[in-house]
């Protein structure tokens, strides 16, 4: 964090911009009904956030001993498995990314 005051207020706002962002969905989810991605890219994209608890297990393994890092980590294995219920969840997806083609035009 810088010690600078008013870039420390930038860094937050960017940061609070990131949170409130629903990036698990936008990155890794597509509308279940509007996906044009080519088939062996929706099967990486459905496993893509399981390689990404992968090497926080690891260190998990590796700090046994160390409570806090071990609380991180999990903390970071349980967003990822978050974020997956969120990109492969249907209804989810249609709320956030209306298909073009059903969208009420009304």
């Amino acid at each position: 964090m810088p010690a600078d005051l008013a870039a420390a207020q930038e860094v937050m706002k960017q940061a609070l911009i990131v949170d409130q962002t629903l990036s698990p969905g936008i990155l890794y989810g597509f509308h279940p009904n509007d996906d044009p991605r080519p088939d062996f890219m929706r099967a990486v994209m459905k496993e893509a956030r399981d390689g990404k608890c992968q090497a926080p297990q690891m260190f998990i393994d590796a700090n046994s001993n160390n409570v806090e890092m071990v609380k991180a980590y999990q903390s970071n294995i349980a967003k990822e498995r978050a974020g997956k219920a969120l990109a492969l969840d249907p209804e989810r997806q249609r709320v956030m990314r209306p298909s073009p083609y059903t969208a009420d035009i009304s």
